[in-house]
């Protein structure tokens, strides 16, 4: 299920979205991993990213698709990265988040 899913987002990627690029997307057992580069030199503060975590948390949580695949046990990395390859933020979504 999780390498059906991980192949469908590879398919639409990179995805840009301001100083972020959704680059890839994988899979292993049952955690779909997402990796994102931020593209410091558009915006340069580790606040933005604070500030984003919570709002890609709650988009994962309020899909359907997401959510289904939560309920039955998937659950998704979110991997931040600066263009130098360097991890600023990681974070996993599953169930329990989105019900908190």
């Amino acid at each position: 299920m999780t390498d059906r899913q991980a192949i469908l987002l590879n398919s639409v990627l990179p995805l840009k979205y301001g100083p972020l690029s959704i680059s890839y997307a994988k899979s292993e057992k049952t955690t779909i991993e997402i990796m994102m580069i931020y593209n410091s030199k558009l915006l340069n503060s580790n606040q933005f990213i604070d500030q984003l975590m919570p709002i890609i948390i709650k988009n994962y949580c309020n899909s359907e698709q997401i959510r289904s695949n939560l309920n039955i046990g998937i659950r998704y990395r979110i991997i931040i990265n600066n263009d130098d390859g360097q991890l600023i933020k990681e974070q996993y979504i599953n169930k329990t988040i989105c019900n908190e």
